[in-house]
């Protein structure tokens, strides 16, 4: 169990303009470059269902972070592709 100090789990369920989620969208999470989470361990990116599973998938995905080799964009920056 990890610790209230030691780990943070934010929750989306609308996206920017305040529309629920859904899988017929497709959404970007952009971090600017130098500008990954801060982090003394790390970080991860997970969807879950509406029971807190993970949704499945084809790709048996079920988590994004920087042990996929995230490619950055010519800029710097790095976007996370959120998408059915």
């Amino acid at each position: 169990c990890n610790l209230p100090q030691d780990a943070v789990y934010p929750v989306a369920m609308v996206d920017a303009a305040g529309r629920r989620l859904t899988g017929a969208s497709t959404y970007v999470m952009r971090f600017p470059a130098g500008e990954l989470p801060p982090v003394n361990g790390f970080w991860s990116l997970t969807m879950y269902d509406a029971d807190y599973f993970f949704v499945d998938n084809p790709i048996n995905r079920y988590s994004l972070s920087p042990r996929d080799s995230l490619k950055a964009n010519p800029d710097g920056s790095v976007d996370l592709l959120i998408q059915h």
